[in-house]
Formats: C-alpha cells, sequence, structure tokens
C-alpha cells in the first residue's frame, strides 16, 4: 500500500502548488514610459509587486522621479468590489471585480485625485501589464492613462 500512497501524495502536493500561484498579475513590474500614455511627467522608475494575501493580493509600488523624489503605496485587496484602504500620503480606497484570469477592473478614490476608474490586464503570455485609467475633473474633462509594465524575473 504504501507505494500507492506515496505517489498518489506527491501528485495531490504538485497540483496544490501548481496552483497556488494562479493569478498572472503575480510578480515584479517595472513601468515602460516609452509604451505607455500619461499626462504625467516621466518617472525615472516605477516597480510595482503584485504578491499573495490570504484570498487577494497585496500591491507595493515604488515612484522615484526624475528629480530623485521617491513616493511609496501598499494596499491589500480582493476581487469581491469591496472598498480596500490605500496606505499613502493621499489615502484612498480601491475597489476591484474580476472579468477573468488576465482581466480585472475596479474604481479608486482619493481626496487628491478623485475617482477614477480603470482596468488591469495581463498579456496573454504573461509578460505585460497593462492598466488603463480613467477620470472626470471637476470641469468635466475627461483624463486617461494607459500605464504599460514589464514583467521583471
Amino acid at each position: 500500500m504504501r507505494p500507492v500512497t506515496i505517489p498518489l501524495f506527491t501528485v495531490l502536493l504538485s497540483g496544490f502548488l501548481l496552483g497556488a500561484n494562479t493569478d498572472p498579475v503575480i510578480g515584479r513590474w517595472k513601468l515602460n514610459w516609452e509604451k505607455s500614455q500619461s499626462e504625467g511627467a516621466p518617472p525615472k522608475s516605477v516597480i510595482r509587486k503584485y504578491g499573495k494575501w490570504g484570498d487577494g493580493f497585496r500591491v507595493t509600488e515604488v515612484y522615484r522621479g526624475q528629480g530623485g523624489e521617491m513616493r511609496k503605496f501598499v494596499y491589500s485587496a480582493k476581487y469581491d468590489g469591496q472598498e480596500y484602504t490605500i496606505s499613502h500620503e493621499g489615502g484612498g480606497t480601491i475597489a476591484f471585480t474580476r472579468r477573468d484570469a488576465n482581466v480585472a477592473e475596479g474604481v479608486s478614490k482619493t481626496e487628491k485625485n478623485g475617482t477614477y476608474t480603470f482596468k488591469q490586464t495581463v498579456s496573454q503570455d504573461g509578460k505585460t501589464l497593462i492598466i488603463e485609467t480613467t477620470r472626470t475633473d471637476s470641469s468635466g474633462k475627461e483624463h486617461k492613462n494607459v500605464l504599460v509594465y514589464d514583467k521583471m524575473k
């Protein structure tokens, strides 16, 4: 009986380990400014890290500006449509829903930037993350950004 138990246990364990990281956004991503479309000034670098957080994920982003200034924000969330707090100087909340394994959508709210909607898409090959944001300012003007990130190894 022992020869059957060990292979069965190995198969079950490997299935569990392979299924443990099925979210394609998990990993480190570097902003590719040349491929992005944004109204803002180009940063020196932006690195986003997505990690597992229970049955959700945790995001840490470090922004370095051309003048050397650094900003960091962190949040943990789930794909359940609920609002989660963003930890950075402007505060705010973020909520995600998932269309499929590679596409999430949501809403973010901050005092400084108001409310904006976003769509986050991981390419089928898992090498590119695109975050499209849209917000309308107090004068009714719509602002759109497309940020393209490359997967880091």
